[in-house]
């Protein structure tokens, strides 16, 4: 009787315990599963994060229809295509300090991009105080070389009014904000044949262009420099634009790293905006221009003293005279071709 009893007191233990731990494992699996499905929606959040993430930094290289348009088209994230680069470049003073240099970089760049996102440009890259980007890829555009110039002319009215806004700030603004003297900015454009696509290792790529026209399009932007102009085009932009485009031709030039010579244009205005003394002066540095490649070279510096009396800040002109006043004094070889070699990239 009493082996019975220990018996039966033994069973109930061992059911109480097996109860006890199925229970447990009831409650350790729940918990298992609540921190599996924590984890699995973490990881969904920073996945989820990262996308969005991804899709602001695009935004800001790409215009939303061409992203689009490019993502559902895989077949155009390479191609050979004609595009329309341009280069922007800031010049800032070397004393400036460094959060005075950041403040106006941000403002730069945002009035740049915001331009070239409004043409549904792209931006290639940022390279120190310079701007590349592209038009023409990874869609093509047949008026490529028109949004290039429309984003060209607004963004010289928006960093005209930017250099405004940096004279114009007092000490008072804080050290970011402080009076200095406003920086120079230079735009190139050019238009040339481009492979455009992905580029980079397989860890680490990034949409770009490839061609040797990006590094003439660098060599147009820099060529302001000489001309005292802001915005430069090759010929090869001219002859893609309509009428409806002010320019002027400004010198035939062979630049660093280039036998083959090209001419240089400057973009003036949208001609429905240009006033009838902008079209007379471009005209007359045109004719001015014809008569020194003609060899007449008093007749050259006639027109280009009547122009410079009206216009005595016009750069191209000053560049020209003392160019042909020196022939004057010196005149050229016969095989003179009128072609300028620039020194400087």
């Amino acid at each position: 009787m009493a082996a019975r009893l220990r018996l039966r007191f033994r069973t109930k233990i061992w059911i109480v315990l097996c109860g006890l731990t199925a229970a447990a494992l009831a409650v350790a699996r729940d918990a298992a599963l609540r921190s599996a499905h924590a984890e699995s929606r973490a990881r969904f959040d920073r996945t989820l994060a990262a996308f969005h993430e991804l899709q602001r930094l695009r935004a800001r290289w790409a215009s939303a229809e061409i992203d689009s348009l490019s993502a559902a088209n895989p077949q155009l994230r390479t191609i050979l295509s004609t595009a329309t680069l341009a280069g922007a470049d800031l010049s800032l003073a070397e004393e400036l300090p460094p959060e005075v240099v950041v403040a106006h970089l941000n403002e730069y760049f945002d009035a740049v991009c915001g331009a070239v996102l409004e043409e549904d440009g792209t931006v290639k890259e940022f390279q120190g105080d310079g701007v590349v980007c592209f038009w023409g890829a990874p869609i093509p555009q047949h008026d490529h070389a028109a949004r290039a110039s429309r984003a060209a002319l607004v963004t010289a009215a928006r960093l005209e009014r930017l250099r405004g806004v940096w004279e114009a700030r007092g000490p008072s603004a804080g050290p970011a904000r402080q009076g200095v003297a406003a920086p120079g900015y230079r735009l190139g454009l050019h238009s040339a044949e481009l492979v455009a696509g992905e580029i980079g290792s397989g860890e680490r790529g990034a949409y770009g262009i490839v061609g040797d026209g990006m590094n003439l399009a660098a060599r147009i932007e820099s060529a302001n420099k000489l001309y005292g102009t802001r915005v430069l085009v090759s010929e090869q932009t001219r002859a893609a634009l309509s009428p409806a485009f002010l320019l002027r031709e400004i010198d035939h030039v062979r630049v660093v790293g280039r036998r083959q010579p090209v001419r240089l244009f400057e973009l003036v205005a949208l001609a429905a905006a240009a006033d009838s003394v902008t079209r007379r002066a471009c005209e007359s540095y045109e004719r001015a221009l014809g008569a020194y490649r003609e060899r007449a070279f008093a007749e050259s510096l006639r027109i280009l003293d009547e122009l410079l009396a009206s216009a005595p800040e016009d750069g191209p002109a000053r560049v020209l005279r003392a160019r042909v006043s020196e022939l004057l004094r010196s005149p050229p070889a016969p095989e003179w071709d009128a072609i300028v070699a620039l020194e400087t990239k």
